[in-house]
């Protein structure tokens, strides 16, 4: 039962990885978006000031071109609110079947409570998947264990994903 946890859970690890790496390419675009046209807009305010009549009508043209880039954005790169939502109920389950894995682990060879805590791992490896029935898990990883295990629990990822009270 343990190796069926930890096969999943490294499967949860993957996914939430290919989660988290599209929601920071998405976050990243948006971000350069913003800049642009902030940018953009303040340039037109600085020449719309100028002395200079051709200056002035670049300056007064700037500013629309930035707004403009607002509808560009959401085109280009939509926020990706359901991939954050389930990279954080990935997380969140990979947590729990950790704790579970660790509260129910056996005491030696002859535990006495080794079906009620093997049913105990079942059950909760049961409600896991299908909490996350409707997200697709790749099946596929060129990562290592160890690699995934290293970027779930980093501190950037932890800051990123942490629980909020």
């Amino acid at each position: 039962m343990v190796r069926n946890v930890n096969g999943y859970t490294l499967r949860l690890k993957y996914t939430f990885q290919q989660l988290d790496k599209g929601v920071k390419r998405t976050k990243s675009t948006r971000t350069s978006f913003d800049i642009t046209s902030s940018s953009t807009a303040l340039t037109g305010s600085v020449l719309a000031s100028s002395v200079n009549s051709g200056t002035k009508q670049v300056g007064a043209i700037l500013p629309s071109v930035g707004v403009t880039l607002v509808p560009v954005k959401e085109a280009v790169a939509p926020q990706k609110v359901t991939e954050q939502n389930q990279a954080s109920l990935i997380r969140s389950s990979i947590k729990r079947l950790d704790f579970m894995l660790q509260d129910n682990a056996l005491l030696g060879e002859r535990d006495p409570d080794i079906a009620k805590k093997t049913a105990k791992l079942k059950d909760e490896l049961k409600q896991v998947q299908v909490q996350l029935i409707d997200i697709p898990l790749e099946m596929t990883s060129n990562m290592t264990e160890e690699e995934l295990n290293n970027y779930f629990n980093s501190p950037k990822v932890n800051k990123k994903y942490r629980t909020k009270k």
